[in-house]
């Protein structure tokens, strides 16, 4: 995953964690790429209508990537809006998958 910021929204807060690699980047844009990832993190972390805890969130360069388990699809819907709606995102790709 080089260049990206990985989180998992756990069932504790032991479970969370980034993955960051630098490679690629200038150090604006890792400093950036932190940033969004700690608010969309924290966006899908606090949202009370989130059922599901089982959503990565990787950023590269802006983009924002979302991958895991949404338990409906209005969970879905609602995981790609809040991270849609944060700034210095440039994109979201949903990766996302409803059992």
């Amino acid at each position: 995953m080089n260049g990206c910021f990985l989180f998992v929204v756990g069932a504790g807060a032991g479970e969370a964690g980034y993955v960051a690699g630098q490679k690629d980047k200038t150090a604006g844009e890792a400093m950036s790429d932190q940033w969004i990832f700690t608010k969309v993190s924290s966006k899908l972390s606090g949202e009370d209508k989130l059922k599901s805890r089982h959503i990565s969130v990787a950023v590269d360069k802006g983009v924002v990537t979302l991958s895991g388990i949404a338990y409906s699809a209005q969970e879905r819907a609602l995981a790609v809006a809040l991270a849609k709606d944060t700034d210095g995102v440039k994109s979201v790709v949903d990766k996302l998958t409803v059992p």
